[in-house]
């Protein structure tokens, strides 16, 4: 599969493995690594979230 991958776009197998060396404890939802309970909402933040309308 990666070979097939790496034919149809050279890089891709680089850049899969290079982003797998950048992984932060928190993106690997271990509670030892990170205290996720005490994550808060922060209610006065701008929103990331876009409404979208169904046409």
């Amino acid at each position: 599969m990666l070979v097939d991958w790496e034919r149809k776009t050279p890089g891709r197998t680089e850049s899969i493995f290079r982003s797998l060396q950048n992984v932060q404890p928190s993106q690997l939802a271990d509670r030892n690594l990170f205290d996720f309970t005490s994550l808060k909402i922060d209610e006065t933040a701008a929103s990331r979230f876009v409404n979208v309308v169904n046409l």
